[in-house]
């Protein structure tokens, strides 16, 4: 059986899937990698997942690994990040979010941790570590990049707002068993916190235009 990688883009369902694959695997068996240390020496572990992007599988190449995803609406997505991390007084980006808003952590440049808001987010995790590492990529190269990985190099992927339908499909793909009750009691919308202006948001849509267009390139491979 080939390793399972699952790459957890931040408010993008991944935590509640984790109990999916909870449901399939020993506790031993599934490694939340912490970076590539962990990740190399990991023993008998069968599922690797946590804020890792394409590319990880290169640092264990005796071992066979089918990638997964999930997406979310980018504009949700975004706005849950940001104040995921401004509650979260433990994670390492809280401060920089307690002094800065949206608009001003979209439009600074400056290299941060994986789990931190950054523009395009989805497509920096498909594309690789140099997209999250402050390297400087084009806008075409990019996305082209992200949906040439999502079409050729990831086994399977879900969409946040077909939380359970993907769960169903990913798991047939996988040939992994589901707990319908455990679905959906897992499969909830997180609330919008606080009020978005217009501009912010037209900020959040510009800052994000190649994420729209790889989750809407991610819908239509999955459902048309």
């Amino acid at each position: 059986m080939n390793k399972i990688l699952f790459t957890h883009i931040p408010k993008t369902a991944g935590t509640t899937f984790r109990h999916i694959l909870d449901f399939n695997f020993e506790k031993d068996e599934v490694l939340r990698c912490d970076g590539r240390k962990s990740f190399m020496m990991a023993k008998g572990k069968k599922v690797f997942m946590g804020h890792i992007p394409y590319g990880m599988h290169k640092y264990r190449p005796w071992d066979t690994c089918d990638y997964i995803v999930f997406f979310r609406d980018p504009i949700t997505r975004t706005i849950s990040h940001y104040y995921f991390v401004l509650n979260s007084l433990l994670n390492s980006g809280n401060q920089f979010h307690q002094e800065n808003s949206i608009e001003e952590i979209l439009n600074h440049e400056d290299q941060r941790n994986f789990g931190t808001l950054r523009s395009n987010l989805q497509c920096r995790f498909l594309y690789g570590f140099d997209a999250l590492s402050g390297n400087n990529i084009s806008d075409l190269e990019l996305l082209n990049r992200a949906k040439l990985n999502l079409k050729n190099n990831f086994k399977t992927f879900g969409i946040q707002e077909k939380f359970e339908e993907s769960v169903m499909k990913m798991c047939a793909d996988l040939k992994l068993d589901y707990n319908l009750e455990l679905i959906q009691s897992k499969s909830k919308v997180t609330a919008k916190k606080g009020a978005i202006s217009d501009n912010t948001m037209q900020v959040i849509i510009e800052k994000n235009k190649l994420d729209i267009e790889l989750y809407e390139y991610a819908i239509r491979l999955k459902y048309s």
